[in-house]
């Protein structure tokens, strides 16, 4: 989804730029990911990113149904820690196959936001909790979509180098290759048909989606690697700071 409760200025989800905000239903997100976890005999991880997965209403919900899947090896949930998490979430935090891993971004944000960072840590630690914390200072700015004069043999070694390649995203029963073609796709329109991507909802064959899936992680590149700077041309910029 693409509610947050901080406004990174150089998202890689693009979370502040949409006009619309929401968060897919739980239902859909655990249907397609016991579809693809199904369809490939066993998927090592899952990731929870957001926007801020502890805002997701559902998000108890959520975790406790992706646990129940047999063939996910676990579950990494990313948190910027502005969003305390209560006791039932607590309680859920605690399955050894939920990993939870802290972006720290406490440099940039200031307030109430950094008081919540502050009570997010008791928390999870009077709870037995482990986390993650994630010590990068920096990200790389790959918000622009202009195009990029590349030649074939370029983008093809830029996809095999590019530290995106094998993030996907999963939205609306897409499964787009990385945040930069999915944000692509949302907020400008580029369009992104298969094999760039999967649609994982419209398929009934779990033989079918394996075949298609297996054709997708086979990819060279995506057209959306035509408009991105990844990975030797992006700026490094400082982690998390906020749009005023």
């Amino acid at each position: 989804g693409n509610i947050c409760s901080l406004r990174c200025k150089h998202c890689c989800e693009m979370v502040p730029y949409y006009t619309q905000r929401s968060f897919s239903p739980a239902v859909e997100i655990i249907k397609n990911c016991k579809k693809i976890a199904d369809a490939t005999g066993f998927t090592m991880y899952i990731e929870l990113i957001g926007g801020e997965p502890f805002l997701h209403p559902e998000i108890c919900f959520m975790l406790g149904e992706l646990l129940k899947i047999e063939d996910v090896g676990y579950i990494k949930v990313f948190t910027n820690g502005t969003v305390v998490p209560n006791q039932e979430l607590c309680e859920i935090l605690k399955n050894p196959r939920i990993v939870l891993v802290w972006s720290n971004y406490q440099d940039t944000i200031e307030g109430r936001l950094l008081e919540n960072v502050r009570k997010t840590r008791e928390v999870l630690e009077n709870n037995g909790i482990p986390y993650i914390f994630s010590m990068s200072k920096t990200w790389l700015d790959f918000s622009s979509f202009d195009y990029v004069e590349k030649a074939k043999e370029d983008l093809e070694k830029d996809f095999e180098d590019c530290f995106l390649a094998n993030c996907h995203r999963l939205y609306d029963g897409v499964l787009y290759r990385c945040p930069h073609q999915y944000a692509a796709v949302r907020l400008y329109g580029m369009e992104a048909t298969e094999p760039d991507c999967v649609e994982v909802s419209k398929y009934e064959s779990l033989e079918e989606l394996s075949e298609r899936l297996y054709e997708f992680k086979e990819r060279a590149y995506v057209e959306a690697c035509k408009y991105c700077v990844v990975p030797y041309k992006a700026e490094e910029v400082p982690a998390g700071e906020q749009i005023k």
